[in-house]
């Protein structure tokens, strides 16, 4: 029974560094301002970064920012920081991805939207224009 109770208190004290942790975590993500996105016209090669190791990249990305955990809507998504961190690092451009259409912030419908674009095969217009890709070595797509 004693060490029964004292598997609970450990139980219990873990998922409380989690909470904590997730927290933490959770409200530095979402006043972090520590990213930056350098965007070029499909027509100016001129204002390209400088190629890492000779290699030209873009990184081309779509990111959910509303209706996550819990119908908040974030200040940056995540797929847009993992774009941000590969961007940084090779000294690449960056495009995002954005519908001309907003998606709906309701995380279950957003699910049936995506289902059934998946369903028909469809690909939502977009706003604005993606850089010319020809341009580039290497292109990341992140989605």
């Amino acid at each position: 029974m004693k060490y029964k109770k004292v598997l609970i208190s450990v139980i219990i004290i873990l998922a409380g560094i989690l909470l904590v942790s997730y927290n933490y975590f959770y409200n530095q993500a979402r006043e972090s301002n520590d990213f930056k996105i350098i965007s070029t016209s499909a027509d100016d090669s001129k204002s390209l970064p400088k190629p890492v190791d000779g290699k030209r990249t873009l990184v081309v990305f779509f990111s959910l920012t509303k209706g996550v955990y819990e119908g908040e809507t974030l200040p940056i998504g995540n797929t847009h920081r993992v774009a941000n961190y590969i961007q940084e690092n090779l000294r690449s451009d960056i495009c995002e991805i954005v519908p001309a259409t907003e998606y709906t912030s309701n995380y279950n419908e957003l699910l049936e939207v995506a289902k059934t674009e998946l369903r028909n095969n469809s690909r939502p217009a977009l706003k604005g224009t993606i850089p010319d890709t020809s341009q580039y070595d290497v292109v990341f797509v992140d989605c």
